[in-house]
């Protein structure tokens, strides 16, 4: 994916790719290296937790414009990115042609709203409300855990990756299929 973006944005005059990293700590450490004026973050890094890095960009880096691409289409994903100090949240099936204007619309300070993700946003209002407000209640760590059980990923893989034990991972577990109202 990287590459390609590479691709797409090496035409564009007034863009530049000033850096890459493959996971948290290399974003982190060419961030403060390079201080772009937007960084694109793909929400599964290796061995990161996007929401965390993000809202750490957003507090360490406040003058650095954050945009989330994804390939999921959550709508409760974009409301939380955009609480924790991101401006965008893409998915990657955009046309190239809406990633270089939320780009440029980053870089001028816009808010940033994928037709996919408007799309998405309105399917969810004929979401049963209940069912709404059963993801909305979600804590943010909830949130991160079920993401990290959506991947497939084990207790011990979403533990290593939030700093926490399995068996704490596994009460989250049992507190979200609760909320949820799921067996499994």
């Amino acid at each position: 994916m990287r590459q390609m973006l590479k691709q797409l944005l090496k035409p564009v005059p007034h863009i530049r790719v000033i850096g890459e990293a493959e996971d948290g700590q290399g974003i982190l450490d060419t961030l403060k290296q390079a201080k772009p004026n937007v960084v694109l973050l793909d929400l599964h890094l290796p061995n990161t937790n996007t929401y965390l890095l993000t809202k750490q960009i957003a507090r360490e880096l406040p003058a650095t414009r954050i945009i989330i691409l994804t390939a999921q289409k959550s709508v409760q994903f974009p409301r939380r990115f955009f609480e924790a100090g991101a401006v965008g949240y893409l998915t990657k099936d955009q046309p190239h042609t809406e990633i270089i204007a939320a780009i440029e619309s980053a870089s001028a300070k816009q808010p940033i709203y994928s037709s996919t993700m408007v799309a998405d946003l309105a399917l969810h209002h004929t979401m049963p409300v209940a069912q709404q407000e059963q993801i909305a209640s979600l804590s943010d760590q909830e949130l991160m855990v079920m993401q990290g059980i959506a991947k497939g990923k084990n207790s011990e893989g979403i533990g290593r990756e939030l700093n926490l034990s399995p068996k704490t991972i596994n009460c989250y577990r049992h507190r979200i299929l609760k909320r949820l109202g799921v067996a499994n």
